[in-house]
């Protein structure tokens, strides 16, 4: 029998123990991984009774201390599995890729397991029989997952499958938990030890490494070229990044370019396998209960593919310039406030942004000067992702070398400008790339007059048609507007009414399914959200109509 655990140990249990084993072996095989459990009389006691308050303070401090698996996060106790098995049955409420290490909420009867495990649990039956051995009763797990604190636990930011760049400047490279940034550490493979006095030369150097996985695709300039290399920095330095950061998508003028391969290939250093790939849904609704699933998984990154209409929308928004959101769970009706520290990345040919969108991205641009990109066969690396799937640790520490080697130089100013809502990404990502001899990704931010703000161009249309739609001037209801614009379902071969125009812009605002109605909701939404906005010297203005809807017309800027 092995020698029980002291149940006083103030470290949490992490349950596995070495054992050495002696014979006619190779020394690096002596090591051997054995799971041990403590004998249940050595375990310790937990008294039951009426006082419920104390019995959940014992098994708050039980769970905390003892279960180095179990943490909290967002007022509540998590533990962190690996991704089940894809079942082609289940619902699609699973978002990440499968081997991805998710975290996960306690459930009673989890919790209840973990329990068991580390302590028994007693109630006085009788005189005969006195203290008797029992499961924790359900008021007290319920209790115990419902207080939402439990001071001595440890917090969970975050899980990394590869080393990670810290706020103070260090690398964080043993396995385990990191009690500087919250973030676990499961490595999936061995690392290279990063130098902690790299030199410019070696930032340099790192970079060049960098650069050369992404040499065979067709970027419209250096700027562009930089925006993946700049993704994996920002994945692997996110705890270091006091604030939210910037998406990254992943542009091409046509289709066969490599847009979807760059964020595989930045998924693959950074994580260890391909990102899972997710549609761009429908409905902003639906896109709001999707990018929570991601936030409670704790998910690393986001992969947002083949975008085919405009991207944008309230939730999207608030996660590129949040750290915390309030966002609806998916399957409940119910608003979680959640971590958000994922980073998005997104592909598609000609992507569309809504305007405030627009300010929060950064665009890698293909233009492959080939008809058919696809029937290319002169590239470097040929099978780019089992390449990079062979090299990952190697890159993984290049791209730490340049952010340290930036680092040990006081992060002086590269020249880069300060990105608004983003100064602490800004002020690290662009500037260590600039110092390791890069181009400055900043330079890939796209412009609002360079075509792609169909936000705004759908403002200008309304401005115009709701005009010549109002003819008394008084203004009109949403109601009345799409009552004038689609009297029936319309079909495409409809003739043309002379309202073309209108319809496409509020189309555009919100996306519906060909010949039906847009939602008055998000309408409404959207006519409240550009109200103000002088274009040409005029403005949406509304006025309160009866029952308290508002009336929408355009004026001029004097009114």
């Amino acid at each position: 029998m092995p020698i029980p655990e002291d149940p006083d140990l103030p470290e949490p249990d992490p349950e596995w123990i070495d054992e050495q084993r002696f014979g006619e072996v190779e020394p690096k095989q002596t090591k051997i991984r054995t799971r041990v459990l403590t004998p249940r009389e050595f375990l310790p006691e937990i008294r039951l009774g009426a006082d419920l308050q104390r019995v959940v303070d014992e098994c708050s401090d039980l769970v905390s201390t003892r279960d180095g698996r179990l943490f909290s996060r967002s007022n509540e106790i998590v533990t962190v599995v690996g991704a089940p098995d894809f079942d082609p049955e289940a619902p699609p409420i699973n978002p990440i890729a499968l081997g991805t290490p998710i975290i996960r909420p306690m459930i009673s009867a989890s919790l209840t397991d973990r329990m068991t495990r580390h302590a028994r649990f007693l109630k006085f039956k009788s005189k005969t029989d006195g203290w008797v051995e029992q499961i924790p009763p359900a008021p007290v797990v319920s209790a115990l997952l419902s207080r939402g604190d439990w001071p001595k636990m440890r917090p969970l930011i975050g899980i990394t499958e590869s080393p990670i760049f810290r706020p103070d400047g260090t690398i964080r490279q043993e396995k385990g938990y990191d009690d500087a940034t919250g973030f676990l550490f499961l490595p999936s493979c061995s690392f290279p030890e990063v130098s902690a006095h790299p030199t410019q030369d070696d930032a340099k150097r790192a970079l060049a490494e960098l650069a050369h996985v992404f040499c065979d695709f067709p970027y419209v300039d250096q700027s562009h070229a930089m925006v993946p290399v700049a993704a994996i920095l920002t994945i692997l330095a996110r705890p270091a990044i006091d604030g939210p950061v910037p998406a990254f998508m992943f542009d091409a003028s046509t289709r066969g370019s490599g847009k979807t391969l760059q964020a595989d290939v930045v998924s693959r250093i950074a994580l260890g396998r391909a990102a899972a790939r997710k549609s761009y849904p429908e409905e902003d609704d639906e896109l709001e209960k999707v990018l929570s699933a991601y936030a409670l998984a704790g998910a690393r990154i986001i992969l947002l593919d083949n975008i085919n209409r405009p991207i944008g929308g309230n939730a999207l928004d608030l996660c590129l310039t949040s750290n915390e959101v309030e966002l609806r769970v998916l399957g409940v009706s119910e608003i979680r406030r959640l971590l958000w520290l994922a980073v998005i990345l997104g592909s598609g040919n000609n992507i569309t942004m809504a305007e405030d969108t627009l300010r929060r991205v950064m665009v890698a641009r293909l233009e492959s000067p080939l008809e058919n990109p696809e029937s290319r066969t002169d590239f470097v690396h040929p099978n780019l992702a089992a390449w990079v799937r062979g090299e990952r640790p190697r890159l993984v520490a290049a791209a730490l070398t340049v952010l340290r080697a930036y680092h040990v130089v006081g992060r002086p100013s590269a020249g880069c400008p300060v990105w608004g809502s983003f100064e602490s990404w800004s002020a690290l990502i662009p500037n260590a790339i600039v110092y390791a001899g890069g181009a400055d990704p900043m330079g890939a931010r796209p412009k609002a007059d360079a075509g792609m703000n169909d936000d705004l161009v759908a403002l200008r249309v309304v401005h115009r048609e709701l005009t010549r739609l109002d003819i008394a001037g008084h203004g009109l209801t949403v109601k009345q507007i799409l009552a004038a614009l689609y009297p029936t379902q319309r079909e495409h071969d409809e003739a043309p009414d002379g309202w073309e125009d209108f319809r496409e812009a509020i189309e555009q605002w919100c996306p519906t399914r060909p010949g039906t109605k847009p939602s008055g909701k998000t309408l409404g939404e959207r006519l409240r959200k550009h109200a103000g906005r002088v274009l040409a010297g005029k403005r949406l203005a509304a006025d309160t109509a009866h029952a308290g809807s508002r009336r929408w017309r355009v004026v001029s800027v004097a009114e």
